[in-house]
This record gives structure tokens, C-alpha cells and sequence, in this order.
């Protein structure tokens, strides 16, 4: 065996020692940061866990593990039967956390998975509002709804100010006289949009034998909407940006252009 070959054996042997020696003190290390920690057991997904699956089925589905408790989600599950009676909203990926927030009542999923049918040229988008911009809460999935945004009256930034117009920010000179400034408004922004799902904080309340009108959420409600692409970026622009409100939408309503609603027009008859 010559010199060079002998060498090459020499610096992979020597590597693969410096390897171990590394794993073995990185393990070290974390087993000395986590003594004295007060240690809670969680459970993580072993295999994926798909949206409508039971919580009384993921036993061969998730593994338990130790976290220290100062890292451990405040709603993460440490024992399966608090969940057996749930069903995943969503799917859950390898190696997450379960989340109790993640589990809700299988009446309302079930409504959610076989009373509307989603037009499969359209995207769903999920907002988060409070029930009173939600016309209380009332609203069911399948119902439609407009889209009523207030905007906000512009920024000035580099010489101009940023408009909003249609869901964009449109630059218009600074230097405008104070009669063309610009106002805040508020305007409908869409219509007729179908509610693909809603979810309460309150997801036990079962809407087919509670009276609802007596039983108004307690907390933010999440409300899934079916638009085309173009609306859904309208829609998540104005949520991030601006300020949005639902009213419940019918086939009566007269769909009529009306224009903004601002200061100088909000008094009929000003």
C-alpha cells in the first residue's frame, strides 16, 4: 500500500472520530442544558395526519416526547382523550406539535366538508374578524356575503401621496390644494361572495339546537372565503392593510354602484 492510499484511509478514519467526538459532546451539552428543567411530555406527528381524522385514531399516529415546559405550546395536547371527541381541521405535518386548537367539533367540520361545493376555478382564503364585523356571527357556510372596506387616507412618502383605489396604492402629488386631498372612505368592495367556512373559539356551540341569536361568540372567528385569485389578493391586501367588514349579501339586494362614503358625504342631504 503506498503513501498516498495509506493517507487517504488515515484522514477518513480521522474523520470520522472527529464526527462521533462532535454528536457526542453536542448530546452532551443538550443533556446537561435540559438538567434541572422541569420536563412535559407533548406529542409530536409520527405520520402525516390528514384534516377530518379522529383524535381517538392518532395513537399509531403520534409519538410522545420530553420539552422543557417553558417551551411547550400553552395549547399543545398531553393527553389524547382530551381530543378523542375532535377531529383535525387541518392536516398535520411530521414533527409538529399537536395543538388542541387544531381539533373542532366533527358536526362543524362535517358541515364544512359536505355543504358547500367550492367552484373549481376559485381559491379559498381564511380572515380573521371579530364578530361584530361578521354580522355577529350568524352567517353560515354557504351563505354569501359583500365585502365592505374602509380605507385609510393615504400616506405621503417622497413627494406624493399613496391613494388607495381598488385594492392598490396609486401615487398623487403632495402639493395638492386642500380640497383634493385625499379622504378616508368606505366603499363596498365585493359582492356576492360565497362563505366556504367559518370557525368559532366557541366551536362546541351546535347551531342546529342552540339559539345562536342568544349565543354570540366569545372571540375572533376565522371566515374562509371562495373568490377568484384577483380577489383573494384584494381581499388579503385590505385585511393586512386596511379595514374589512361583512355584511350578509341576498339575491334581493339591488347591485348598485354607489360611490365612497366619506366625510363629505356621509350626512344625506349635507
Amino acid at each position: 500500500m503506498n503513501k498516498r492510499v495509506l493517507g487517504l484511509l488515515l484522514a477518513v478514519v480521522l474523520a470520522g472520530v472527529g464526527t462521533a467526538a462532535l454528536v457526542f459532546y453536542v448530546q452532551g451539552a443538550a443533556d446537561r442544558a435540559a438538567e434541572g428543567e422541569e420536563l412535559a411530555t407533548v406529542f409530536v406527528v409520527a405520520s402525516p395526519v390528514l384534516a377530518g381524522t379522529p383524535g381517538s385514531e392518532l395513537a399509531g399516529l403520534v409519538s410522545e416526547e420530553q420539552v422543557p415546559v417553558k417551551v411547550r405550546p400553552i395549547d399543545a395536547v398531553t393527553n389524547l382523550e382530551d381530543i378523542e371527541d375532535r377531529v383535525a381541521s387541518v392536516d398535520l405535518v411530521l414533527g409538529e406539535q399537536l395543538l388542541a386548537s387544531r381539533f373542532v367539533d366533527p358536526s362543524g367540520f362535517n358541515q364544512r366538508l359536505a355543504g358547500v361545493e367550492v367552484p373549481p376555478e376559485h381559491v379559498e382564503v381564511t380572515v380573521t374578524m371579530s364578530p361584530e364585523r361578521f354580522v355577529g356571527g350568524l352567517v353560515r357556510p354557504g351563505q354569501r356575503v359583500s365585502i365592505i372596506a374602509s380605507l385609510s387616507a393615504g400616506e405621503s412618502a417622497g413627494g406624493v401621496t399613496l391613494v388607495p383605489v381598488n385594492g392598490e396604492l396609486i401615487p398623487v402629488p403632495s402639493g395638492a390644494g386642500e380640497e383634493e386631498a385625499p379622504k378616508s372612505s368606505t366603499d363596498t368592495m365585493l359582492r356576492k361572495v360565497l362563505v366556504s367556512a367559518v370557525q368559532r373559539s366557541d366551536a362546541n356551540v351546535d347551531a342546529e339546537t342552540t339559539d345562536v341569536a342568544s349565543t354570540p361568540p366569545s372571540g375572533a372567528m376565522l371566515i374562509t372565503l371562495a373568490v377568484s385569485r384577483q380577489d383573494a389578493e384584494r381581499i388579503v391586501y385590505a385585511a393586512e392593510f386596511e379595514r374589512m367588514w361583512m355584511v350578509l349579501d341576498g339575491d334581493g339586494v339591488p347591485d348598485e354602484a354607489d360611490p365612497p362614503i366619506n366625510i363629505d358625504n356621509l350626512i344625506v342631504g349635507a
